[in-house]
Formats: structure tokens, sequence, C-alpha cells
């Protein structure tokens, strides 16, 4: 295991870790509820930042969904999620977050190039704030699909490091890091996610 990678996190050091991993997320009742929530939602082509549009860098169908009656529960589960690794890991100051971004890569070779989600944001900007740590939730079983492996850059910053991904697996890493998805090849992946706000890092 590369250095700087843990999947534990009694044993995470402070701000050393590339990316934190919690199982077990959701209970499969929830898991069940959110399914049929997110079924009542249709998709289109996620965009870039600035809302610009490029196959080459990023293929997928997205949905934005902002808290309401129906989903609070789940941000709810969520935040305390979040709080737990982010006090026994990486610290940051954090403020919330309001919406989360259902995805679905297919298997016509959906994929996001290497990017990164801390970006200047109009709003973001004018409230001084700025993302600090991104989630993802995977809602698929890894015989679901094939190829669509999370890779991040490890804390050499030289070579990316493979997450293993599960179903009802929370991926947490500091927004500034670079990640990718790359080309799924057969099958569906699915996720949720959320960038969670704070005050710029200085």
């Amino acid at each position: 295991m590369e250095l700087g990678l843990t999947t534990a996190i009694k044993t995470a050091g402070y701000l050393t870790n590339t990316c934190m991993t919690l199982d077990n997320v959701l209970t499969e009742t929830e898991l069940v509820d959110l399914d049929s929530y997110l079924k009542t939602f249709s998709t289109t082509n996620a965009l870039l930042a600035g809302n610009g549009y490029s196959e080459e860098i990023r293929k997928s169908q997205t949905h934005m969904h902002k808290v309401d009656e129906k989903n609070k529960w789940f941000f709810d589960k969520i935040k305390k999620q979040i709080s737990y690794v982010n006090d026994n890991s990486y610290r940051f100051d954090l403020t919330g977050f309001d919406f989360f971004q259902y995805t679905e890569y297919n298997d016509q070779g959906s994929h996001y190039d290497w990017h990164m989600d801390m970006h200047l944001d109009g709003s973001l900007e004018l409230h001084k704030l700025t993302r600090k740590l991104s989630i993802s939730l995977i809602l698929s079983n890894e015989d679901d699909y094939q190829g669509g492996e999370f890779q991040i850059v490890g804390p050499s910053f030289q070579k990316p490091v493979t997450i293993e991904q599960r179903k009802n697996r929370m991926l947490v890493f500091p927004s500034y890091l670079y990640h990718k998805v790359t080309p799924v090849t057969a099958g569906l992946r699915r996720s949720i996610v959320i960038w969670v706000l704070g005050p710029k890092f200085r």
C-alpha cells in the first residue's frame, strides 16, 4: 500500500492521507429508498466547469439534487459520516454543502479525465468559500461494470493510486488533488458526488 493511502480511519495521520474510505455508509433499506428516489429524475450530459462540454475530457450523465424534504434524510446521514472522517483525519474547517450530484458512467466509454474539484466559482468567490473535501459514494457492485476505476494522484504527486471501489463505500479526499474515472468498457457505474465547502485555505 502506497505511503499516505489508508482505508483505516483509526490509523489515519493528520493531512497525510490521499483518500479515506468508509464502508456501509447506508443501511440496505436506505439504499433501496435512495434508488427509488433517484429513479424519479432524468439525467443529462455532464458539463465542465463554466458549463462547457467536451466528451474528450468528461463523458457521463448527471443530475444535481438540491436539498429538500424528500432527500434531507440522505444529507443528514452523509453529513454525520463526513464529519466523522474529517474529525479523524483532515481536520479541515468546513461549513457544509447544499446539493449532491448523481452520476452514471455507462458502457459507451464514459469517463472523466484528470481534474481537480477546487476551482474558481463566482458564487463561492463571492462568499469567500472553496471546495475542501470531495465525496464519492459508490452505488454499483464491483461486478456491475468493467473499467471505471477511480484513480487519484498520490502524496508524491508522481504516480496515481487506484482506490478499490465497493457498493456503499464512501471515498473522501481533498478537493485540490487531481483524480479521474477511467473509461467504463461494459456495464454501468453509478455514484453520488458531494463537495464540502469551507473558508479558503490560507
